[in-house]
């Protein structure tokens, strides 16, 4: 099908689907009402929907503007696998820089079997110590209360409020407890 004037190709169908010549490889689909899915070796990557769009894989761009007009701007992460206690489920948010290393990560961990435990876990390079050596725990949140405070290094928790005990403990050289009572 060859359009050779300025005009535009028209093809009119009630439902539009484009295959390969053998009919073996579906490239794209179109129907009536909006819903249009662009396939990649016989698999929807990206499809809109009543709602928006729905991609399956990953997305590669230059930059993401959110922006909502009616209410809160939003990004959600799922992590739809599911995990255990000795494996946790996490939704992981990276801001990578240079040749693609992480420059820092916000996790949110399921630390619990219950659908009530979960965890807040914030990673950063701005504190790093050592250029180059990769992320380092700065601060760690969880689902019972309590906060830590990670050393240099990033392996010890030196400063560590401990909710249910409602306590402030502080170790290292010149350790310091903080009873709340």
């Amino acid at each position: 099908i060859k359009d050779g004037g300025t005009g535009d190709l028209q093809i009119r169908a009630a439902n539009f689907k484009l295959n390969n010549a053998e009919y073996t490889t579906t490239m794209l689909e179109a129907y009536v009402g909006g819903a249009v899915s662009l396939w990649y070796n016989n698999a929807s990557k990206l499809a809109t929907t009543a709602t928006g769009i729905d991609v399956t894989g990953s997305v590669v761009a230059d930059g993401l503007t959110v922006q909502n007009d009616g209410g809160t701007e939003q990004i959600i992460v799922a992590n739809n696998t599911a995990g255990s206690n000795a494996a946790p489920e996490y939704a992981d948010v990276h801001f990578q820089g240079y040749a693609g290393r992480d420059t820092a990560r916000v996790r949110g961990a399921n630390y619990s079997s219950s659908t009530t435990g979960g965890a807040l876990i914030i990673e950063t390079a701005a504190f790093n110590t050592t250029n180059g050596t990769g992320l380092k725990p700065r601060i760690k949140i969880d689902y019972l209360g309590d906060v830590s405070f990670y050393e240099d290094t990033g392996s010890t928790a030196k400063m560590v409020w401990s909710a249910s005990a409602e306590q402030l403990d502080i170790s290292g050289a010149g350790g310091l407890t903080v009873d709340a009572g």
